[in-house]
């Protein structure tokens, strides 16, 4: 399979931007744009891609931003994300602890997470019980306040949890730059929920050859312990949104009409 002329049935070259969110299935999007290059079905020159798990502390710049011709952001619902997040993290996945709390790359946040909470349904029942004593500033139990840390994206300067997994929600990327240089730059957000709709439409935003149908890529379904382990209390889940305001507003405002191209 490749381009139809080569990139003559291609666009202009361009310049390509992603950040890819932790537990957004970013890495089907990165397979997709890797297969579109190398048989010249987009004419992509440059791909450069900012992931926290790889590289720690990163988020994007303004100069990232404006140097990039355009900007792809993978998304979920964040509740979603969050949930993921933790069970793809917990040290039950003994088998794949370079993906755990338990790794060379855990942080210390996580060991107070996973010694409060086995199940984020109690993460979620904790944030419920709590809720009034945390917003009149009374004074709460160490596991509760753990779980309100969770879902915080004021890191501050506390190293021990800054840009772990849990904490990496999209407007913890998003706020470094602003989302104002974000919205400045033509955008395209990629929804895990809407995989093959999004990448229909990227195939098309990114110009690839018109005269070839976008090419099918598998999605890559990882099965760990505890994965499905998801369930959430109706109040435990309404509080857990409350508490993962910050990353709802950007999911919204990225996606908000006439926001990205």
């Amino acid at each position: 399979m490749f381009g139809t002329l080569g990139f003559i049935a291609c666009g202009l070259s361009q310049n390509v931007l992603l950040v890819r969110v932790p537990k957004t299935a970013s890495g089907t999007v990165v397979a997709a744009l890797k297969q579109w290059r190398k048989y010249g079905l987009c004419n992509i020159s440059s791909l450069v891609t900012i992931h926290s798990p790889e590289s720690r502390f990163t988020r994007p710049t303004t100069a990232q931003l404006n140097a990039a011709d355009k900007v792809i952001v993978t998304s979920r619902d964040p509740l979603n994300r969050f949930v993921s997040a933790f069970n793809w993290r917990h040290p039950r996945n003994g088998n794949m602890t370079h993906n755990t709390a338990l790794s060379q790359h855990g942080y210390q946040f996580e060991n107070r997470l996973y010694a409060c909470f086995q199940h984020v349904g109690e993460l979620a029942d904790a944030l419920v019980r709590s809720r009034h004593d945390m917003l009149n500033h009374i004074n709460v139990s160490m596991c509760a306040r753990v779980a309100w840390e969770a879902c915080s994206t004021e890191m501050g300067d506390d190293f021990s949890r800054r840009d772990s997994m849990i904490h990496a929600g999209l407007s913890s990327y998003v706020n470094p730059a602003g989302l104002s240089a974000f919205l400045a730059r033509p955008l395209r957000i990629i929804l895990q929920e809407d995989m093959s709709a999004s990448l229909d439409r990227l195939y098309r935003w990114l110009e690839c050859d018109r005269l070839q149908e976008r090419p099918a890529i598998p999605s890559v379904h990882t099965m760990y312990p505890g994965k499905n382990d998801t369930y959430l209390s109706p109040m435990g889940a309404q509080m857990l949104r409350f508490a993962l305001g910050d990353d709802y507003a950007m999911h919204n405002s990225l996606l908000s009409p006439g926001s990205h191209a």
